[in-house]
């Protein structure tokens, strides 16, 4: 048996933490996959196999079979990002459609004798709270998807806070120049045709949103990452 390992990093993050993959399963969960209907035939019609003919078909057994399983995410609001939980969802065959007392609580049944480790590592910025969260998912993670054991770790390398920042920005860009755009325009046009108060008004109005606009772009995001960096009980860099 080989340790699988669930991830959502870009190729180049992978080899930078990963450099030798050999005795490796590997699921990219970033590539394009259906979610899970909720339909249950991989519980009546094909026991223990999705329905959905993609890459995500069979990993219910790949998880099942696994002598470990290892999840490298991003931490999303206190839990897996997108496509982490995707296919975590996809895997809902890992159990059967019985009830069964395990645990001090009511669960399903596991289809696979096999109890794995698990190891849940997220990365990006997260407060305390969603470390919180986010451990207590993984914990009920173990529970529902039959692991032996379950670690949960918290990596947050200023290089990967970097890639953060420079993706939020560069996604609410066009959005950002759109709105201070649209109303600028809006309030110069009240500028030139409005009475004389209502120019006193607009006037400074105009310089409000330049500033504003410049700030939200050029200075917050830049600001945030240094404050990220070098100031809190939290900071990434220690002096």
């Amino acid at each position: 048996m080989e340790t699988l390992l669930i991830h959502d990093l870009t190729p180049k993050q992978l080899s930078a933490v990963l450099p030798d993959t050999s005795g490796y399963t590997i699921i990219d969960a970033n590539r394009s996959a259906a979610f899970c209907q909720g339909c249950f035939r991989c519980w009546l019609a094909s026991p223990g196999r999705c329905v959905m003919k993609d890459s995500l078909q069979t990993v219910s057994a790949q998880i099942g079979n696994a002598e470990a399983v290892i999840v490298l995410s991003r931490c999303c609001f206190g839990g897996f990002s997108p496509g982490v939980k995707r296919l975590l969802d996809r895997a809902i065959a890992c159990s059967l459609p019985f009830f069964t007392y395990r645990g001090g609580r009511v669960h399903h049944p596991l289809r696979y004798q096999n109890r794995p480790a698990f190891l849940a590592c997220f990365y990006g910025a997260a407060t305390d709270f969603e470390r919180e969260t986010a451990t207590r998912l993984a914990n009920a993670n173990r529970v529902n998807l039959g692991f032996s054991s379950a670690r949960v770790c918290f990596a947050e390398k200023p290089e990967l806070l970097a890639e953060v920042a420079n993706k939020s920005l560069t996604q609410t860009l066009s959005r950002s120049i759109n709105t201070s755009l649209t109303t600028f325009i809006m309030v110069f046009m009240l500028f030139l045709l409005g009475v004389a108060s209502i120019r006193e008004f607009a006037l400074p109005l105009m310089a409000g949103l330049l500033c504003g606009a410049y700030s939200s772009i050029c200075i917050a995001t830049e600001l945030w990452y240094i404050m990220r960096l070098h100031l809190g009980k939290n900071r990434l860099i220690k002096k």
